[in-house]
């Protein structure tokens, strides 16, 4: 932080539709690039690890494994960065597949948030009692949408992330976050959207059912930043 300020950043590195392991590849290169820049909160689009037109195919174990893996290694790269960063994949816990965003710090899964309002009709609605989710080897960590993540040396800095089509919602849960004490809210939304693809989206978030909010206070270790829940 200088002067009150932090750096915060998106990235939209060049992809591969269903090539994990060269979109991580892709995402610590941005990683890298960001750090030396001093950016504290690096927002990546949603299923970047995946990319977001895999259709049927976000139904493959082979296509989930491969995002668990690139996310892994994502996550090891994070080692030494004070920086929080947000990337999607699609995640499975079950029989259904969710459209989420890995929060990740310093070799560390802190946290796996859902889209509160998913705009493809791949992906599940996140129900109100979400179990905690382990991702390849890494977790068990929260897994629901209301979580917030507190810098534990800068207490003004807590950031939270929308997935999907969350920012389109009747009631985003941009306001919960902001009322909650998030001061950060990345957006994930891939874009570009064409018509069709943001009708289909405000219909999902119409008819999006409000879960009861579930929090667990998460303790905090080595990490710079880490989850706090709602108050």
């Amino acid at each position: 932080m200088k002067h009150g300020f932090i750096k915060v950043a998106a990235a939209a590195p060049e992809i591969r539709v269903a090539d994990p392991m060269f979109n991580a590849d892709a995402v610590i290169r941005a990683m890298d690039e960001h750090a030396r820049l001093g950016v504290k909160v690096l927002v990546f689009p949603e299923l970047t690890l995946t990319g977001a037109t895999c259709g049927d195919l976000f139904y493959q174990n082979t296509l989930l494994a491969g995002a668990a893996a690139a996310l892994e290694k994502v996550v090891k790269a994070s080692e030494g960065k004070d920086m929080l960063v947000f990337v999607g994949l699609p995640v499975a816990q079950g029989a259904k597949v969710y459209d989420a965003a890995a929060a990740v710090c310093n070799g560390e899964l802190l946290g796996v948030v859902p889209a509160s309002c998913p705009g493809d009709k791949h992906f599940a609605l996140p129900g109100a009692l979400l179990d905690d989710i382990q991702i390849g080897s890494l977790g068990p960590v929260d897994f629901h949408p209301q979580q917030l993540f507190q810098h534990s040396e800068v207490g003004e800095l807590t950031a939270a992330v929308l997935v999907g089509a969350d920012v389109t919602a009747p009631v985003s849960p941009a306001v919960r976050h902001a009322l909650a004490g998030a001061t950060v809210l990345g957006d994930g939304l891939r874009l570009p959207r064409d018509h069709r693809r943001a009708r289909r989206e405000r219909e999902a978030a119409r008819q999006c059912r409000a879960g009861g909010p579930r929090f667990r206070r998460v303790e905090h270790r080595r990490d710079v930043f880490r989850p706090v829940p709602h108050r």
